[in-house]
């Protein structure tokens, strides 16, 4: 995934359902992908399974400032479970501030309609985080990625207010995974609309110089693919029930290739 369209690996990674920082030092540790010299920010959240987000980055690529997470539990919210943090970074992207928010909202567990709010509330807590950075600076590029549990087309996602890339292939019927043979696609990255040239047209606004959007990807090779079973053509998991089948997740990844203005290589 690292080397589509480049073979310097990627920028920023975003990953949820994470344990703890050992799982992450060990997978940063693998030998293919050591050479990306990768590092990784998280904190522990209170979720009881142990299920945090954390944000990997490569350090010649973009260079952290700030962080922390965000909790969603308040007086009212979140108070009889603990669900996962909003992770918030600040930092320079190949030498321009950007804002990055990894999600992971609560899931549709009890039903959709039942679970909503809970992740309405979740889209609130984000967009918070926005309206806050952007009462200093109006102007700030954001990045929003996750596990979102819903689809680009949903209003907790549309209530953010950001460019979003993958509506397109959700329309075309592509997603992420799969469930009652229909596919979602709740695994996404946002863009606030100053980010890109063709987001900025979207809203009416002039074009500017800096990063354009150059390609949306859901990755998905053969290995990551079931082959067999009720679940053909899912993604593979590591257990169907109790059966080892060996995959890696029953989510696909997503990718965002930024292009860099009058420059040559590209950015995921």
């Amino acid at each position: 995934m690292g080397n589509i369209e480049n073979a310097d690996g990627i920028a920023l990674l975003g990953v949820v359902e994470i344990e703890n920082k050992m799982v992450l030092t060990k997978l940063l540790a693998e030998p293919l992908i050591r050479k990306y010299q990768y590092k990784f920010l998280h904190y522990d959240s209170k979720d009881s399974r142990g299920i945090d987000v954390a944000l990997i980055y490569n350090p010649t690529k973009f260079k952290p400032y700030q962080y922390r997470p965000y909790s969603l539990t308040d007086d009212t919210h979140f108070n009889d479970y603990a669900t996962r943090d909003i992770l918030y970074v600040t930092g320079k992207l190949n030498n321009e501030w950007v804002h990055v928010l990894v999600n992971h909202w609560p899931s549709r567990r009890g039903g959709e309609k039942a679970s909503m709010s809970k992740r309405l509330w979740a889209a609130t807590v984000c967009k918070r985080i926005m309206d806050s950075v952007g009462k200093t600076n109006p102007k700030a590029k954001w990045i929003v990625m996750g596990d979102f549990n819903d689809n680009p087309t949903d209003k907790t996602v549309k209530s953010l207010g950001l460019y979003n890339p993958f509506i397109l292939p959700f329309r075309k019927g592509m997603g992420t995974l799969a469930y009652n043979d229909s596919w979602n696609l709740f695994d996404q990255i946002l863009i606030s609309p100053n980010w890109t040239n063709e987001s900025r047209k979207e809203k009416g606004m002039k074009a500017e110089l800096g990063i354009t959007t150059c390609k949306t990807v859901i990755y998905k090779n053969n290995d990551m693919i079931e082959t067999q079973g009720r679940f053909k053509g899912y993604p593979k998991r590591t257990y169907n029930g109790n059966q080892l089948r060996g995959g890696y997740s029953d989510h696909f990844p997503v990718a965002l290739i930024f292009s860099l203005k009058n420059e040559k290589n590209d950015l995921k």
